[in-house]
């Protein structure tokens, strides 16, 4: 039973490091790759492959965060209102994450039509910074 903590510590600690990688490099190449992401699209680049990645690694990290705050907060006696609200901001986190997806396709739509897309990289990069937040969150979190 000690082992499972461990585990799952040893997990989403992992997961999150990871996580905060990809997500800067996420956030610095997609500017950076633009034309290639969003107007060339019969063949895959080593940079969108590694924003897949980077995306599924920020996934599996909400997932392990998630677990990780839940079974911290079942482990208490008394209620913890901050674990609890770490639960609800990483569960309204893994939500914006769709969001990012959504924008993203926006963006991609609209650039390739030559429509102003100010405003969807202004939202994406706010959802991205509330991203970084809940990592750092958590990063910090686990030195507990």
């Amino acid at each position: 039973m000690n082992k499972q903590p461990n585990i799952l510590f040893s997990l989403t600690f992992f997961c999150t490091i990871l996580s905060l990688i990809s997500l800067i490099f996420i956030m610095l190449s997609i500017p950076l790759q633009k034309e290639q992401i969003f107007i060339y699209r019969d063949t895959f680049s080593n940079t969108e492959i590694a924003i897949l990645f980077g995306f599924l690694v920020i996934f599996l990290f909400h997932i392990f965060s998630l677990v990780w705050i839940f079974s911290k907060t079942r482990k208490l006696k008394s209620f913890n209102v901050g674990k609890w609200l770490l639960f609800v901001f990483g569960s309204f986190s893994l939500f914006l994450f769709l969001g990012e997806k959504v924008m993203l396709d926006e963006i991609g739509h609209e650039y390739f039509s030559d429509w102003s897309i100010t405003g969807e990289w202004v939202i994406l990069y706010i959802l991205f910074v509330i991203q970084l937040i809940y990592n750092l969150i958590i990063l910090f979190r686990l030195r507990e």
